[in-house]
């Protein structure tokens, strides 16, 4: 493995999106706590002395992140930075988290949330406004960044075999399909910011998708070519969608794209558009429909998949929304090359 395999390019990396938010106000937007869902029962009155040894780890967009003890159990607590306190927009965010997450336990790649509430006594902010908080199960087993950046064997890939990366490809497909078909019949919700920042791993290995705060439940699509006036560069530009980085209307489709991006790191452990530069980016997946190599990875080394997740790639990142695959459809054919490749013997290293 190269060292500039890890180089990026931090302007493609910056998580955006527009502050007025608009989509939490359209008419197609609809709230998870106004369905008709059962929401696991969560302490709502938390304060932040009940916990011990809580450790700060480090700053979010608009969130500070700490590790804390609860009883014999580590959690993590994501609280609303005190200068977003009396943002309406940040805590709509915060409470669409927990009442989205409180109602997604039923998936087993999804972070779960234990309790939520406010810091009655943080005096930080100016107009002395508790910050909310919500209260996570620890990921101690890292993020799906560091699994494909750490060191490993010279040409080989990041994970010991792909039967564990077919595994984790359909963990992770497994929770958006939950998210945009399972959640409930009448809507979709999108994620928004899918990137190896925002997968992480329990301490035995299981990989959960994190980070909410961005997402959006809207009105469930009559057709995968029923689109919606949403907020436009929304996530993360390396692993954006096309429509979404030209603030064209999107649906779910943008989550698939980004799985897309995401799952082709996954097999190479090199960094999409590694090196470039915003204007040249936009030029190259928008203009050009330019997308990462199949055959070989940037340093020319041979990409080993059978074209069948070749075949998924394509369909995950094609330029028009509504020729994408739907996430069922990329799951459903995941479980399908996973199970293949575990009637095969096993192998040590996926190498080139």
């Amino acid at each position: 493995m190269k060292a500039s395999d890890t180089v990026r390019t931090k302007a493609l990396d910056v998580e955006t999106t527009d502050a007025s938010h608009l989509s939490l106000a359209s008419n197609f937007a609809i709230k998870p706590w106004e369905l008709s869902l059962d929401a696991i029962k969560i302490a709502k009155d938390a304060r932040i002395e009940s916990f011990d040894n809580v450790q700060f780890l480090c700053n979010g967009k608009n969130s500070n992140i700490y590790k804390a003890k609860s009883g014999s159990e580590f959690v993590i607590i994501k609280k609303l930075a005190p200068d977003r306190a009396t943002d309406e927009r940040c805590r709509d965010e915060f409470k669409f988290e927990v009442e989205f997450l409180a109602r997604a336990s039923a998936c087993e790649s999804i972070v779960q949330v234990l309790q939520c509430g406010e810091d009655v006594d943080d005096k930080k902010n100016k107009a002395q406004v508790p910050a909310p908080f919500i209260v996570l199960e620890c990921l101690n087993g890292g993020s799906m960044t560091y699994m494909l950046t750490k060191k490993r064997g010279l040409r080989c890939r990041p994970f010991a075999s792909n039967l564990e990366l077919y595994n984790y490809m359909v963990a992770l497909a497994s929770a958006l399909n939950f998210c945009h078909f399972e959640f409930n019949p009448r809507v979709h919700v999108l994620h928004r910011d899918v990137k190896p920042d925002n997968i992480a791993f329990t301490e035995g290995g299981k990989l959960k998708l994190i980070d909410f705060g961005l997402s959006i439940c809207i009105r469930r699509c009559k057709d995968v070519t029923e689109q919606y006036d949403m907020t436009g560069e929304t996530g993360s530009l390396r692993y954006m969608a096309p429509e979404v980085i030209m603030r064209k209307p999107y649906n779910y489709t943008a989550d698939v794209f980004s799985f897309g991006i995401v799952a082709w790191e996954m097999c190479t452990g090199v960094v999409p558009h590694a090196g470039q530069k915003r204007e040249k980016f936009i030029e190259n997946v928008v203009d050009k429909g330019l997308r990462p190599g199949l055959l070989t990875d940037p340093y020319g080394q041979k990409i080993v998949q059978p074209d069948s997740v070749k075949q998924m790639l394509q369909g995950c990142w094609a330029a028009s929304a509504a020729e994408r695959w739907s996430m069922d459809k990329v799951l459903n054919a995941l479980i399908a090359i996973r199970d293949e490749e575990a009637a095969k013997p096993p192998s040590h290293c996926v190498c080139v």
